[in-house]
């Protein structure tokens, strides 16, 4: 189960994490935080998140062909489709048709965060033409010091307070101690990362599968 964290739960597990953070400024362990993030994400992809973007603007300006991007540092989108809402319940799982056809939403292949859209070439499976309602981006990605709260379970918190450590004594220069928590963060990143990460392989296999 997830819990939330905010900023200011990460900032005080920094400071738990030695006597030495008394000296630190507010902006010297916001670097301490940004480097925990990021080293733990080049170890495994533990954070996600969705974008649900509607629609209806675009096509009340009568914009048919645009681009979306993602505010977050993405590190990969997993799943990425249209919706067509309101359709039978006993087709559609909660009613809802998805559309993942590359000729009406694709991700940009050089910006990370960066999808594509052209709701003119959106086709329900009967191939006929749909106006659709949302659209979908679900992704990993590494959250930042400005990150006002994320949620976590046990052992990504877990996974984190070691990435946090490996930071900290990496920024005093306590070289001994880094390199105990960077082996730690390593274990216990990797065990954290779970079979079925969010709805990951729910319904149909991923349009894009892991290290595509």
């Amino acid at each position: 189960m997830k819990r939330e964290y905010t900023k200011q739960d990460i900032v005080n597990v920094v400071k738990r994490s030695d006597k030495r953070t008394e000296t630190l400024t507010d902006d010297q362990i916001d670097d301490v935080i940004n480097f925990a993030y990021a080293e733990l994400s080049t170890v495994a992809r533990l954070f996600t998140d969705e974008a649900i973007i509607p629609v209806v603007d675009y096509y009340n300006a009568g914009e048919m062909l645009f681009t979306i991007d993602v505010e977050d540092d993405v590190v990969y989108i997993y799943d990425l489709y249209l919706t067509n809402e309101n359709q039978d319940f006993e087709l559609y799982e909660h009613g809802i048709e998805k559309i993942t056809d590359i000729n009406a939403i694709y991700r940009d292949n050089r910006e990370t965060g960066r999808v594509h859209i052209n709701l003119a070439q959106a086709r329900s499976e009967t191939n006929a033409e749909v106006i659709v309602d949302n659209i979908i981006v679900k992704y990993f990605f590494t959250p930042h010091s400005t990150t006002e709260s994320i949620f976590m379970d046990q052992p990504t918190f877990l996974a984190l307070k070691n990435a946090l450590s490996t930071a900290l004594y990496d920024y005093m220069n306590d070289v001994e101690r880094s390199m105990q928590k960077l082996s730690a963060m390593k274990r216990t990143g990797l065990a954290a990362i779970p079979n079925d990460p969010e709805d990951l392989l729910e319904g149909k296999p991923s349009m894009f599968p892991i290290g595509v």
